[in-house]
């Protein structure tokens, strides 16, 4: 991905919600969406493979699961919607 690019993947959180992620600067920020044109949270990490973190709220991939975790501890488990 080139620098300033975007990709969009689609997840399904365990509450039932969609979740959008969009990666930029060669994955080492994410933007996480409830819905497709919010106003996004950014995370970022400091190398790819690492926890993003942003001021109120964690990100962790793990295959094709992603784990948020915001504010005081709330967590969300979310699963990739696309296909391979």
């Amino acid at each position: 991905m080139a620098a300033g690019e975007m990709g969009r993947d689609p997840y399904r959180c365990s509450d039932g919600e969609p979740l959008f992620v969009d990666y930029k600067d060669n994955g080492l920020q994410i933007d996480l969406r409830r819905f497709s044109s919010a106003v996004p949270m950014t995370l970022t990490a400091p190398a790819q493979g690492l926890q993003y973190v942003g001021k109120t709220a964690t990100a962790t991939f793990k295959g094709s699961q992603l784990t948020v975790v915001e504010g005081e501890g709330g967590t969300r488990t979310c699963e990739w919607e696309g296909t391979r």
